[in-house]
């Protein structure tokens, strides 16, 4: 009982400081402000809400990195695009919450140019068959070839480079769906890099797995 009610204050003090920040923003005018603390609190919010589920719909998970990849933009302030587009046969698909976060943020730090230079974030999201796909792509400078050969062939180390946020995700894919699903990483022809997530396309999350409280909208 204790913990519980620790892990709800500590949520609660920080939405009433972001609503103090807002409101301060507002009687002041500076309405960029006061988007980027709606975005805030509306991201930690999801997080609170969505990370004691053990699945989410792409669509959830597209949303919490829209504003986490706007939050990343005004704080280092990149010449940074990026977008999110699922055909409407993913957008309800489910798949392992923040599974795609450690892929973006790897984008956001590796994948951005210098701060003069712009640089575009594409995440998508299509059905072919009975499988969910997910591209994220960057227009960075791409992988060194070493770095390029150690992750396509999963032996992730955990180096300045990064890796960790990646070597997690395959970790994860692996339990869940074992040889069902796909992890693929490497350099676009074009400039930068580009995963891709193949997992087994499902609406509706196994009973073993619980979350009977999702009410999923799948027109």
């Amino acid at each position: 009982k204790f913990r519980s009610l620790e892990t709800q204050i500590r949520p609660h003090f920080i939405y009433n400081a972001l609503e103090t920040i807002n409101a301060m923003a507002k009687i002041k005018g500076d309405m960029e402000i006061v988007d980027i603390v709606k975005r805030i609190s509306r991201y930690f919010r999801s997080i609170t809400v969505n990370t004691t589920r053990q699945f989410i719909t792409c669509q959830q998970e597209f949303d919490m990195l829209q504003d986490y990849t706007e939050i990343y933009r005004f704080i280092h302030g990149e010449k940074l695009t990026t977008s999110f587009s699922a055909k409407s046969a993913a957008r309800n698909a489910l798949i392992p919450t923040m599974i795609l976060q450690p892929v973006v943020e790897n984008a956001l730090q590796h994948g951005v140019r210098v701060q003069d230079e712009p640089s575009d974030i594409l995440v998508h999201a299509y059905v072919t068959e009975d499988k969910l796909n997910i591209t994220v792509k960057d227009t960075g400078y791409g992988l060194t070839p070493q770095m390029e050969q150690k992750l396509q062939s999963g032996r992730i180390e955990g180096t300045k480079q990064g890796g960790i946020g990646v070597g997690n995700v395959q970790q994860r894919l692996n339990l869940i769906y074992g040889d069902d699903a796909r992890f693929t990483i490497g350099n676009r022809p074009e400039g930068g890099v580009m995963v891709k997530i193949t997992i087994p396309l499902t609406y509706i999350e196994p009973d073993i797995l619980g979350s009977d409280d999702l009410d999923w909208d799948l027109d």
